[in-house]
């Protein structure tokens, strides 16, 4: 099912709640989300396997400033979300990896959220939609994942 990106923020911003409290140097989230944005549907459990992936794999320790930053923006008839973390980044080989990994529609043992989150998109919208990822080795990884605008709630089964 689809939720309005407003509840898919809540529940990223409620995620990150539960792991501050584990951590003494807290991880800061900025959302740059336009109010009508927050009315469009999303895919139910999108960003918090994003930001989970962030906490996991981009901070490890949380031992330093570290931030996630929710960006939303409409591009004509599309709805792109991006979710960018200051946190150790990737290497080229590493970004190439993970980009064929997501590519592939067979089981990864590592990044499955970001796999899975991919894979229901395309399932559910087609191929010209899903996750793209950038990074930059010690300066975060951004990964901005491209909808269709829709205002009102679907069912996501595949049709």
């Amino acid at each position: 099912n689809t939720i309005t990106l407003k509840e898919g923020v809540e529940h990223a911003k409620a995620y990150l709640e539960v792991i501050n409290f584990r951590h003494r140097e807290k991880i800061s989230l900025e959302l740059q989300v336009d109010p009508e944005d927050e009315k469009l549907y999303i895919p139910q459990f999108m960003l918090q396997p994003i930001m989970e992936n962030a906490v996991v794999h981009a901070f490890g320790d949380a031992s330093r400033g570290y931030g996630i930053t929710i960006r939303a923006c409409r591009e004509e008839n599309r709805l792109l979300v991006s979710v960018r973390d200051n946190g150790k980044g990737m290497s080229q080989e590493e970004l190439e990896k993970l980009t064929s990994v997501m590519e592939k529609e067979t089981f990864a043992e590592e990044n499955i959220g970001l796999v899975n989150v991919n894979q229901r998109i395309r399932l559910f919208y087609g191929e010209d939609y899903g996750i793209r990822l950038t990074s930059q080795k010690g300066e975060g990884t951004e990964i901005i994942i491209s909808l269709p605008v829709r205002s009102r709630s679907e069912n996501m089964e595949k049709t």
